[in-house]
């Protein structure tokens, strides 16, 4: 009769015996350039039934009952060994997707920094040596056997990447399971020299994708319109519009044209322009001589003002101003240069109308004259300066003078009235008055230019004469305009 405890010994060394010839492994392999989880648990190998039969054999040193209550507690044991390795390997499976998934995305962002395709590779750990990868197999299942190729993804390609057929090499099962410590090895050198290549092919992309973008800036900056002018569809360099303005473009808005009148290759005009698109100043170099010494600035596309250097000295010595319609109403100079303006002239519909000139430091004209068609009618001065008009000079509708009144000074002169002979000019009569009490004393006739008559006047019959000498007062500005 066999003894419980023989029993328990024969079933201890069976046991001991199928867990040697049982097992189980898992493999997983990473590296930056991709992560692989590939493993096998042998079919024979159960935890619950492996647990529950080392229970028993360990229970049954203490007999019968103890086989029972360790065969309870070693599946008591087994079952939560399983729902460990299962949670375990969820968990692992879980956090190799995700890794794959960040990596895909890393992928995707390079793909679309770049203008070429190349798909990345990582070598089949897992075919036979020598086997020639010749085409793309379908994507690894991490608890499957079999080849072990990973295709990331194409990380270049502007299209979908393409879909997984069937390994070509050495057909049949997996010539066995690769150890973790191995795998990973080969992988992270695998994934170091594909990342390493990557990076190159990135950085060469980036570079050429960079040229083309600022050649298609500048292109794409040019209107319609302009491309038009002159230069070919392919030529990215601004054209020269009819006018011989070359347009200067920033970040695809006209801010300036620039003409070289000279050839020089240095631009004489440059015309700005505001963000519409409107014309706002315009800068001239009229001596051509390399320095700009015209200034015009404009308001709703008319010039507003303009301003010159008409000396070469670097400064402002003459200012026009216009209307709304571009027409000038009126230009200030400085005529001697003293950094003060002494002459204004007034315009009306273009033409000149009224002229006053100034002395430096005085508020009130020299000199004031009108004019009518474009032709001086009327010119008072006070040459002395004392505040007091001295001289009238009249015309004819020509621009001749007809009569030149002077009147007396704080010197003391005398009063003379002159008439002249508006076609030569030359003097026809003169009038004085020799004592200041506004009568004529003398009267002298001139025959082309020379004296031949002269009469003096000392009787009251000839008072009458008396307002041929007279002078007007010394009119306010208002009055002379």
């Amino acid at each position: 009769m066999v003894r419980p405890r023989g029993i328990c010994l024969l079933i201890l060394g069976l046991l001991i015996s199928g867990c040697a010839t049982t097992g189980g492994g898992v493999s997983v392999s990473g590296g930056s350039g991709g992560v692989g989880v590939s493993g096998s648990v042998s079919p024979a190998y159960d935890p619950v039934m492996n647990s529950t039969m080392m229970g028993a054999a360990i229970g049954a040193l203490g007999g019968p009952i103890g086989l029972g209550v360790g065969a309870i507690f070693g599946y008591i044991h087994g079952l939560s060994e399983r729902s460990r390795l299962e949670e375990q390997a969820k968990t692992e499976v879980d956090r190799q997707a995700q890794i794959d998934k960040n990596l895909e995305k890393q992928i995707e962002s390079k793909r679309r920094a770049s203008t070429t395709s190349g798909l990345i590779v990582l070598e089949d750990h897992l075919a036979p040596a020598g086997t020639k990868i010749t085409s793309v197999p379908p994507a690894a299942d991490p608890a499957s056997e079999g080849y072990g190729l990973n295709v990331l993804a194409d990380n270049l390609s502007q299209a979908e990447p393409p879909k997984a057929s069937a390994p070509v090499g050495t057909q049949g099962p997996s010539p066995g399971l690769v150890s973790e410590a191995h795998a990973s090895e080969v992988e992270e050198t695998e994934a170091d020299e594909a990342q390493r290549k990557l990076e190159e092919k990135i950085a060469a992309a980036r570079e050429q994708q960079q040229k083309l973008l600022k050649e298609l800036q500048v292109t794409a900056s040019i209107p319609k319109a302009d491309r038009a002018t002159g230069a070919p569809a392919h030529d990215p360099r601004p054209a020269i519009d009819p006018e011989g303005f070359r347009p200067v473009y920033e970040r695809g808005r006209l801010v300036r044209k620039e003409r070289d009148v000279n050839g020089d290759k240095v631009p004489d005009v440059i015309r700005a322009y505001d963000e519409t698109g409107r014309l706002v100043r315009q800068d001239e170099d009229s001596r051509l001589d390399g320095q700009m010494d015209t200034w015009t600035y404009y308001e709703n596309g008319h010039a507003v003002r303009k301003e010159s250097d008409t000396n070469g000295d670097g400064r402002v010595d003459l200012w026009a101003f216009y209307d709304g319609k571009g027409d000038v109403v009126r230009t200030e100079a400085d005529t001697d240069h003293d950094k003060h303006r002494d002459r204004v002239v007034a315009y009306a519909k273009g033409e000149m109308v009224e002229e006053k000139l100034y002395k430096r430091g005085e508020n009130s004209p020299r000199l004031i004259a009108t004019y009518k068609n474009g032709q001086p009618s009327r010119k008072v001065e006070d040459t002395d300066g004392d505040g007091r008009i001295d001289r009238i000079t009249e015309y004819d509708g020509a621009g001749h003078i007809t009569k030149v009144s002077r009147g007396p000074s704080d010197k003391g002169d005398s009063t003379v009235v002159r008439h002249y002979e508006p076609d030569t000019g030359k003097v026809l009569r003169e009038e004085e008055d020799l004592n200041g009490d506004k009568m004529i004393d003398v009267i002298s006739y001139y025959q082309k230019g020379r004296l031949v008559r002269r009469e003096f006047f000392d009787l009251p019959e000839v008072a009458s004469l008396k307002s041929a000498a007279q002078l007007p007062k010394l009119p306010s500005e208002t009055e002379t305009q």
